[in-house]
């Protein structure tokens, strides 16, 4: 990705979750509330978030754009509920 946030925000993309059913695994039909993180801006600090890391997000609030025929959004580092490990 050739792009990189301004301020205090931090590009991410939705994960897809998968839904397995028996020997079946399809897609889950609501949209995840996981994301990972594509880019960051150099105002964050990378002790606290890191390109690769999966985060959690509210359902809403959070801008969507898209870039190079991908959705992305773009969230505020205090928008963040989350980091997996």
């Amino acid at each position: 990705m050739n792009f990189k946030p301004i301020g205090d925000r931090v590009i991410v993309k939705r994960c897809e979750e998968e839904k397995k059913i028996g020997n079946i695994i399809t897609l889950n039909p609501e949209p995840s509330q996981f994301f990972l993180v594509m880019s960051i801006s150099d105002e964050i600090d990378e002790t606290q978030l890191k390109v690769g890391d999966t985060i959690l997000l509210p359902k809403y609030g959070y801008n969507t754009v898209e870039l190079e025929g991908v959705v992305y959004g773009i969230v505020k580092i205090e928008d963040i509920l989350a980091v997996k490990y």
